[in-house]
């Protein structure tokens, strides 16, 4: 049975309560991971790594989340894993006021005016136009901001007499204003937002499991060289050495394998089996074993599809494009059209990007340039990996796997349609000239 990891981020005694939900489920094709932070900023410290060793994300609060998605982008992450969060609406927000009223003997007057955080404007105004609560203000922080300055925003309306209480979101803040001494309550998820993001995340598993399971075609070929040994027994003894290392490779993770000539080979697996050997299609360790031990180049196309044709129907597309790059990589083909590659070694990070482009926009972009819809779609991908507003063409050119003048007729075609412009120049590290900047033009 195909086991999934899901990571568990919050406090404890919220993923204790999620634990006591999940238990209800009787979900035995889930493992669980927990990740524990006692403050909110702790989620900047997590090892990512075992994150994303994870094939789902449910943070027991917004901010957590939020942090987790901010920090995320300045990582170059080689696994995109789907989250949840525990959402604390209008209810929780009702239920804490509530609780509140109750300990202050329905007093409401000892508690207002109040400071709320985290939960946004739209989402607690509508609640307290209804109560007829008019004095409160919400705070509005970043996700950057640390639990001292959280609640040093608390504590500067509290000791200014703008407010009576704190009412906040997050353990820490909560826990260190009582430090300080200002009157705080804290807002827990209610039942109802904890079922809902459980029951979110066993339709999510479903949806995951279906696609692990989905069937991954892999043909790999060798392509001799033109200079060939005098000694026709080199070549014998090379092509048993694929041979043989892809058997040996085939029997530990379980593929079927057949061998359609003596230089083709075509793997089946699951898709679960294939993140598991291509670091989550990052790289493919098996392809640099096969050049490195037959001294020859060796080409992969892997491709994935519900049914076994669409998986073969990929696999051959994404062979062509390795094919074309004339040395050793494998590019992927996923169900939905989308490429991936080339994976060449764990020092590279592959592009995504696509053959067709189905928005509007960006076809148009791509026809009054003159250029493909996969050029197009590779450079929304090098800027999305790379975080800089611009490209040279140096950054294109080792981003696309193609020459320095390749790189700069693409940014020529884009110049002359008005579709990037110079926006300056940045020396290179060492030595040389000075490498023009290009701003794309047509970026969200």
């Amino acid at each position: 049975m195909l086991t999934l990891h899901i990571g568990i981020i919050g406090p404890k005694d919220l993923i204790d309560q999620i634990v006591k939900e999940l238990n209800t489920y009787q979900l035995n094709n889930l493992e669980y991971h927990f990740f524990f932070i006692q403050q909110v900023e702790d989620t900047r410290t997590l090892n990512y790594e075992d994150l994303h060793q994870c094939d789902l994300l449910l943070f027991a609060g917004q901010m957590a989340h939020n942090i987790y998605l901010e920090q995320k982008k300045l990582e170059r992450n080689q696994k995109n894993v789907p989250t949840i969060s525990i959402k604390y609406d209008e209810s929780a927000l009702y239920k804490t006021l509530y609780e509140l009223a109750i300990e202050e003997k329905g007093s409401i007057s000892s508690f207002i005016p109040f400071t709320i955080d985290v939960l946004h404007h739209d989402e607690g105004h509508h609640l307290l136009r209804e109560i007829d609560l008019k004095d409160w203000m919400f705070i509005n922080g970043l996700a950057t901001y640390t639990t001292n300055q959280w609640a040093t925003l608390h504590e500067e309306f509290y000791k200014q007499g703008k407010s009576k209480y704190a009412i906040t979101c997050l353990t820490s803040v909560a826990e260190e204003l009582v430090k300080r001494g200002i009157p705080v309550k804290r807002v827990m998820p209610t039942y109802s937002s904890i079922k809902t993001a459980i029951e979110l995340l066993v339709v999510t598993s479903e949806n995951l499991i279906r696609q692990k399971q989905q069937i991954t075609a892999i043909y790999i070929e060798w392509i001799e060289s033109e200079r060939r040994p005098q000694n026709r027994y080199v070549i014998y003894r090379q092509k048993l050495k694929f041979e043989s290392i892809i058997v040996d490779f085939c029997e530990q993770y379980g593929a079927s394998l057949a061998f359609s000539d003596q230089n083709k080979a075509s793997v089946y697996t699951t898709k679960a089996v294939a993140e598991a050997f291509t670091n989550h299609f990052h790289s493919f360790p098996l392809l640099q074993k096969l050049t490195e031990e037959t001294s020859t180049q060796i080409f992969a196309g892997i491709g994935l599809g519900d049914e076994t044709s669409t998986a073969e129907y990929s696999a051959t597309k994404a062979l062509k494009f390795a094919l074309v790059k004339g040395k050793s990589c494998a590019y992927v083909m996923f169900a939905d059209g989308k490429m991936k590659g080339p994976l060449q070694g764990d020092n590279y990070i592959p592009l995504s990007f696509t053959t067709i482009l189905k928005e509007e926009e960006l076809s148009k972009i791509a026809q009054k340039a003159h250029l493909s819809a996969m050029t197009v779609s590779k450079l929304l991908s090098l800027i999305e990996q790379t975080k800089e507003p611009y490209v040279t063409a140096y950054t294109v050119a080792e981003g696309f796997n193609i020459s320095l003048r390749s790189a700069n007729r693409i940014l020529t075609k884009l110049a002359e349609a008005n579709l990037a412009e110079p926006c300056g120049e940045e020396q290179p590290p060492g030595r040389g000239r000075p490498r023009k900047m290009f701003r794309l033009c047509f970026l969200p």
